[in-house]
């Protein structure tokens, strides 16, 4: 997880999420597979703290100046990060991705999509 993202509600950064990991590994493991297995998302996982930041060279006044950020758990977003990887590899193993899915691929597929956005 990179470092210096902002905390959630909750004011555990990713440094202290990295540190105890490394001290206790079983217990994140034991968590993380509990939480997949069970197909559980943890309710105080689910809030986030909203905060706007403003648009440079837009109006103040205006609700679109405005871009919202969630700030989420730490903890939410490794779990979040797990379910992600675990679904695009069962995806990808099944065969189950068109083949003009570039979006979210492991792999650099800009230019492929490119290329094939210019051959239409």
């Amino acid at each position: 997880m990179p470092r210096g993202k902002a905390p959630g509600y909750d004011g555990i950064d990713n440094i202290i999420v990295h540190t105890i990991h490394k001290k206790f590994p079983i217990l994140f493991t034991t968590f993380f597979n509990k939480c997949l297995q069970l197909g559980l998302y943890p309710d105080p996982f689910k809030i986030g703290t909203i905060v706007l930041f403003q648009k440079p060279g837009k109006n103040i006044h205006e609700t679109s100046a405005y871009r919202p950020i969630a700030l989420l758990p730490s903890m939410a977003k490794v779990l979040e990060k797990l379910m992600t990887q675990r679904l695009i590899y069962h995806l990808e193993r099944n065969n189950m991705l068109s083949e003009n899915q570039y979006g979210f691929r492991g792999e650099d597929l800009s230019t492929q999509h490119l290329t094939a956005s210019s051959h239409k």
